[in-house]
């Protein structure tokens, strides 16, 4: 896809880039005042990232609190969906003019611990900001299907503290293929379930994950029910990586890291929860330039999960994973026009308003074919779907990717 060793190579994320059904139409978003980012604030929480790449050392990102893990490339694959930074060369975050922090939940003591970290960003973070949490945990019962991190109490609480102070919580729905509506807690109570009394509403947004070929399909992997409230892709997302030498299904084979890797294939409801992460502060940066102010987190995740502003799944009564958002739809629907057309090169506001075009070549909306900028216009094919997940050694903790 990014030809050769898929290092060096000059596209657009396809996850950010392509437009109506294919994905959530972020260029339309680029061509409205704050649409790329500008003003609003994005945090990832996991353990790891490579600071140093390529698409990412422009980015001035803030290290908030923790300590750096041993696992960098998953933490730099999420970063990239949301901010890969608009350079000319490798990728475009969906919103990359955003400010970036991370936090990682390997505190100060070198031990881990999730909640500690969400506390610990609620604490610095305003209201408005979008925080995403890239973990999900396994319980009791349920082996190794890992459900959102919500699942326990201390952690619902951490999660409800950031949303009753305004800040937008993204939460990965996790890989267990769970039907959250069934799920029993200890006290044998549905608390995932949106028609049962048991009910609890951490007021987070959670996404689940889907196929990238239209319609979009729920994985198998996902977990679904009422409490999902978005979708994203699962599977196929280009964006950053950070190790020089890999096997056919994208798994290391040495620790070598470089700074201008790249993938084709980031997965999971690790690389769909990003997405909608940066659809999230997009929408922010473009309140917050027009409006003066942010959304709340129940407004944001009410305009997110609209099914009339979003793209519906192949068979929701069956997929249960909520839509796909559409930016043009959103914000056509909020009363927010573009200045980007299809004929347009792909251009920040800032630029647009300098009257000077994108380093990118032009942005040119493809139909069911895929296009990459990165290789001689060859196009994507999607292999039979599977998932290889990968287990932290802290079998307790599972990223979601």
């Amino acid at each position: 896809m990014k030809g050769g060793d898929g290092q060096g190579a000059t596209f657009v994320d396809l996850e950010a880039g392509l437009p109506g059904r294919l994905g959530i139409n972020a260029p339309y978003a680029w061509g409205i005042k704050g649409g790329d980012g500008q003003g609003a604030t994005f945090v990832d929480l996991e353990e790891g990232w490579l600071l140093n790449h390529e698409d990412l050392v422009s980015q001035n990102i803030e290290f908030m609190s923790g300590k750096m893990g041993n696992d960098l490339s998953h933490g730099t694959s999420v970063l990239g969906v949301v901010s890969a930074a608009d350079n000319g060369i490798g990728n475009i975050g969906i919103a990359p003019k955003a400010k970036v922090k991370i936090i990682s939940d390997i505190r100060n003591n070198g031990k881990i611990d999730v909640r500690d970290a969400i506390l610990s960003a609620v604490d610095s973070l305003h209201a408005g900001d979008v925080l995403l949490i890239e973990e999900s945990f396994e319980y009791p019962g349920y082996g190794d299907k890992p459900l959102p991190v919500e699942v326990y109490p201390s952690m619902f609480n951490a999660i409800r503290k950031g949303t009753d102070k305004g800040i937008i919580i993204i939460e990965a729905a996790g890989n267990g293929g769970n039907d959250l509506d069934e799920f029993k807690d200890f006290g044998g109570k549905r608390i995932f379930n949106r028609n049962s009394p048991d009910f609890k509403d951490s007021g987070a947004i959670i996404v689940g994950a889907s196929t990238a070929r239209v319609p979009h399909k729920r994985l198998d992997f996902s977990n679904y029910g009422s409490r999902i409230d978005v979708y994203g892709w699962g599977e196929y997302v280009d964006t950053l990586d950070t190790y020089q030498n890999q096997n056919s299904k994208g798994e290391k084979i040495t620790d070598q890291k470089v700074t201008n890797r790249y993938t084709t294939n980031f997965r999971g409801t690790s690389s769909a929860s990003p997405i909608i992460a940066g659809a999230a502060v997009s929408i922010q940066g473009i309140a917050k330039a027009h409006l003066g102010k942010a959304y709340t987190p129940e407004e944001l995740r009410a305009i997110l999960s609209n099914p009339n502003t979003g793209t519906k799944s192949n068979n929701p009564s069956s997929d249960r994973i909520g839509v796909l958002p559409d930016l043009k739809a959103i914000l056509s629907n909020l009363g927010f026009k573009s200045d980007l057309t299809p004929n347009d090169s792909i251009a920040f506001p800032e630029k647009i308003e300098k009257n000077k075009e994108a380093e990118n070549s032009t942005f040119v909306f493809p139909d069911e074919e895929i296009k990459s900028k990165g290789d001689k216009s060859s196009t994507i094919t999607f292999p039979e779907e599977d998932l290889n997940q990968k287990e932290k050694e802290d079998v307790s903790i599972v990223f979601p990717e």
